[in-house]
């Protein structure tokens, strides 16, 4: 049995990766997926002083709680900051770390500077508090109809205060004997966000990265959460060496 850690990507919830956590428990695997601090059910939580350090915080105390080790940690998206932070305070917990059409941040960076738009993203989103920023019409939608059903009923924000901290990385993180990239791409094989093209182009090229594509949306844990947990098996005790690079 192995541990997987999945951390979700901004404007989401834990409950976005149900349907992969199902297939790897199904095979005997144990699967955390918190929410994050002021996302999805955990909205009225927001507050100000919510940051990429509280979800990376909140994430290390459920790790000593629960007295995790060995985990394969997964990233998508904004979570990418939170994994990558978490990862570099304590490399010593995880066995592999996986990102999932994901930001792969470096020491000094913010969401903000990395997001294409990202004065429409923040200052056109903001929410009626000050403290939120309101997913646009269209954003972040898989093309999972479940999902689209399940997001049409709520109004989905995301804590402004996480897009404008600095993460600060020792680069301990690149401790982790195991590293992966997965990049979801369309029917023609380009990436569906293409500023995550360079990470997936930078693993193809690093000794010590695998690097993967899998056809679907940016949401690909909704897309196909077969093909990524086949993926994530490669990193567990009953790991399949013959999935190839392009699942």
């Amino acid at each position: 049995m192995t541990t997987f850690l999945l951390i979700h990507g901004g404007w989401h919830g834990g409950w976005a990766f149900r349907a992969l956590a199902t297939r790897l428990q199904r095979v005997g695997h144990e699967v955390y997926r918190p929410t994050l601090a002021g996302l999805a059910e955990r909205a009225w939580e927001a507050r100000l002083g919510i940051n990429i350090q509280t979800h990376v915080d909140e994430l290390k105390a459920l790790i000593d709680w629960e007295d995790l080790d060995d985990m394969v940690l997964l990233a998508h998206s904004y979570g990418g900051f939170v994994a990558t932070a978490l990862a570099d305070a304590i490399p010593e917990r995880f066995r592999a770390i996986v990102y999932l059409d994901s930001f792969v941040a470096e020491d000094g960076d913010t969401p903000f500077r990395l997001v294409p738009r990202p004065e429409s993203l923040v200052v056109d989103t903001a929410g009626d508090d000050g403290l939120t920023m309101k997913l646009r019409p269209g954003d972040a939608m898989s093309r999972d109809i479940d999902h689209e059903r399940r997001v049409a009923g709520y109004e989905i924000v995301h804590p402004v205060g996480t897009m404008m901290q600095r993460i600060r990385l020792s680069g301990r993180y690149r401790e982790i004997p195991k590293k992966a990239y997965i990049l979801a791409v369309g029917g023609d094989g380009n990436s569906q966000a293409p500023h995550f093209q360079r990470y997936h182009q930078a693993a193809t090229q690093h000794p010590e990265w695998d690097a993967y594509t899998l056809s679907g949306g940016h949401n690909l844990m909704l897309d196909d959460p077969d093909g990524v947990a086949a993926i994530l098996r490669r990193y567990s005790d009953d790991n399949d060496e013959s999935i190839s690079d392009d699942v």
